[in-house]
C-alpha cells in the first residue's frame, strides 16, 4: 500500500513537470508519512477481523434500515409468473418446436424422394372427366406428344360431342392393372369400366412417364366411345322443309267458238 502511494505521488509530481527541489521535498514527505504510519495504532478489527456477534448485530441493523426504507418508499414490482408454470411452458414449447422441425424434415424428405403413381394420375383424370373439366385434362393429364397432336379446342369439342351423344361420365372403376410396384415402371396400361349416363364400356389408358410425371399417351375410348367398340350414334339429318306450291297460272282461252247456227260467240275464259 505504501509503495502504491509513493508511486502515485511521484507520478503526479512528474506529470506536472515538478522541479528537482519539489521532487526532493516529496521524497522527504513520503519518508515522514511512512514514519507516522509505523507509529499508528491499528484497530482490533483490522488485525483480527470483526467478531461474530458484532457482525450479526450489524446485519440486523442493515435489515431494519432496509425494511424502514421500503415501508416509506414501496417498490411497485410487477407480478412475476410462477417458475414452475414458466418451466412447463418452455418445455412444451421446446417439444412442439422440435416436433415441428422433425415432421417438416420428414415430409420434405418424403416429398423429394416420392415417386409418381400412375393410378393416382388416372384417378385425377377420371375426376375431371366427371366434372367436365376438359381444360385441366388437356393441360395436366395428357402426355406432351398427345397434347401437341390434339389441340385444346379440338379436344373440348370432341369431349362435348361425346357427352351429348352418349351422356356424361358418371363413374370409372379400375378393373385391370400390371402387377408389382408401378412407381418403378416407365409405361403402364390401366383398364377401366367407364359408365356414362347412356352407355357403359371398357377403356384402356396408355400412360408413360415424362420428366417425372405420368401422362396419358392414348385415350382409347375415354373421349370417343366408338374407339372402344361402342356403336356410333347416328346424327339426325334435317329434312328439307316443304316448299309452298306454286300458284296456278291462269291461261285465258281466247279462241272464238261458233254456235250451231253458225253465229260467232264471245270467247270463253277457262282456268
Amino acid at each position: 500500500m505504501r509503495e502504491i502511494t509513493r508511486n502515485r505521488m511521484t507520478a503526479v509530481a512528474k506529470s506536472r513537470r515538478a522541479a528537482p527541489a519539489e521532487l526532493k521535498q516529496a521524497r522527504e514527505r513520503i519518508k515522514e508519512i511512512d514514519a507516522e504510519l509505523k507509529h499508528l495504532e491499528l484497530q482490533p478489527e483490522t488485525k483480527k477481523g470483526e467478531e461474530r456477534e458484532k457482525r450479526y448485530e450489524r446485519i440486523l441493523r442493515l435489515r431494519a434500515m432496509r425494511d424502514e426504507f421500503q415501508s416509506k418508499f414501496p417498490v411497485n414490482e410487477e407480478p412475476r409468473p410462477n417458475s414452475l408454470l414458466l418451466a412447463l411452458v418452455m418445455t412444451v414449447t421446446s417439444f412442439l418446436i422440435c416436433s415441428f422441425c422433425a415432421g417438416g424434415s420428414y415430409f420434405a424428405y418424403a416429398a423429394i424422394n416420392q415417386k409418381p403413381d400412375p393410378v393416382s394420375t388416372a384417378q385425377g383424370f377420371w375426376a375431371d372427366m366427371q366434372a367436365q373439366n376438359y381444360n385441366d385434362i388437356h393441360a395436366n393429364f395428357l402426355a406432351p406428344t398427345l397434347r401437341v397432336a390434339l389441340d385444346s379446342n379440338t379436344f373440348d369439342q370432341a369431349a362435348l360431342q361425346s357427352d351429348a351423344s352418349y351422356g356424361t361420365v358418371t363413374g370409372a372403376i379400375l378393373t385391370k392393372k400390371p402387377t408389382g410396384d408401378l412407381t418403378q415402371s416407365q409405361a403402364v396400361q390401366l383398364t377401366y369400366t367407364v359408365t356414362r349416363s347412356k352407355v357403359s364400356y371398357s377403356v384402356t389408358l396408355d400412360m408413360e412417364v415424362h420428366l417425372g410425371q405420368w401422362g396419358i399417351t392414348n385415350l382409347s375410348g375415354a373421349i370417343d366411345p366408338t374407339q372402344s367398340g361402342v356403336p356410333a350414334v347416328a346424327t339426325p339429318t334435317p329434312y328439307p322443309s316443304p316448299t309452298p306450291t306454286d300458284t296456278p297460272t291462269v291461261i285465258p282461252n281466247t279462241a272464238p267458238t261458233t254456235s250451231p247456227t253458225g253465229q260467232r260467240q264471245a270467247p270463253i275464259t277457262t282456268f
